[in-house]
């Protein structure tokens, strides 16, 4: 028996480090590709050694506007998350705690516009945000990637809350503290893990969204990073046509996506178990 799990053990973590690597290859190769002249990007076999050229990074940098399209992201990115996980926050614990008429159904149909294929919104949404003001903002932006992470942040959220004993709020309340303050100074800061959850997973589907920022954005200095990377592949101009600066824009893009998860890492391995487990 024993040898028959030593036997599945390392079946399991093979097949788990063959999956691992070959999730890495695109990754590795677009590092590679980035620190190489643009001619041996077309050899073959491929050269998956790298070398200290530079020039890739510099020219993306200073000739382009990358680092524009890395802050107006930066900003989209950063606010769309926060937004998220506050305002999922606030409702998720009103399904978590109050009961109300309907609120199962509610809760269900909010989970249910998730099945809704996203580019199906794109057309009603321009026309409806052009009937207010320009589209052509990274406000809007904001505002329509946050409607579109609340479903799934609500309902992350609710099960986190769930998790949370009612009676530390039952003492806060005890204590002279008022509904909202029990919130903000008992419950908000055991949601930690799960608010860092939410956050990074809005973060990272805010940072690579391109359908909707290609049909609202057209002024070049408020194009996010995913637009820009865009132009390597559509614009004529020289600069754009090297694929050697379109690997080193692209290993730019993700350093902030990594330095997001660096910072809440902690919260976030924690956060993605912490909800299934009801307290």
């Amino acid at each position: 028996m024993r040898l028959a799990q030593i036997v599945e053990k390392i079946a399991v973590h093979t097949i788990l480090i063959i999956a691992v690597i070959l999730a890495m290859i695109p990754m590795l190769w677009i590092i590679v590709a980035a620190f190489q002249p643009n001619e041996r990007l077309f050899q073959y076999p491929p050269n998956w050694l790298p070398s200290l050229y530079l020039d890739n990074f510099t020219s993306v940098l200073t000739r382009t506007h990358l680092p524009q399209w890395l802050i107006n992201s930066s900003m989209v990115a950063v606010s769309t998350a926060l937004a998220t996980a506050l305002a999922g926050a606030m409702a998720a614990y009103a399904f978590a705690r109050f009961q109300f008429r309907g609120r199962n159904a509610l809760l269900y149909a909010v989970l249910a516009t998730q099945m809704i294929p996203g580019l199906t919104n794109i057309i009603p949404l321009y026309i409806m945000i052009q009937s207010v003001s320009e589209t052509d903002s990274l406000g809007w932006l904001i505002i329509t990637y946050t409607a579109s992470a609340l479903p799934l942040a609500i309902w992350m959220l609710t099960s986190f809350f769930q998790a949370i004993p009612r009676e530390l709020e039952e003492a806060a309340l005890m204590d002279g503290c008022t509904l909202m303050g029990a919130f903000w100074r008992v419950v908000m800061p055991l949601m930690l893990p799960g608010l860092a959850a939410v956050a990074i997973l809005v973060f990272v589907i805010a940072w690579n969204e391109f359908v909707i920022a290609l049909t609202f954005i057209s002024t070049s200095g408020l194009k996010t990073y995913q637009l820009g990377l865009y132009d390597f592949l559509t614009t004529d101009a020289q600069i754009f046509l090297r694929y050697g600066y379109l690997h080193a824009a692209a290993a730019i893009g993700l350093v902030p996506t990594f330095i997001g998860y660096m910072l809440v890492q902690r919260y976030f391995i924690s956060g993605l178990t912490a909800g299934a487990v009801k307290g």
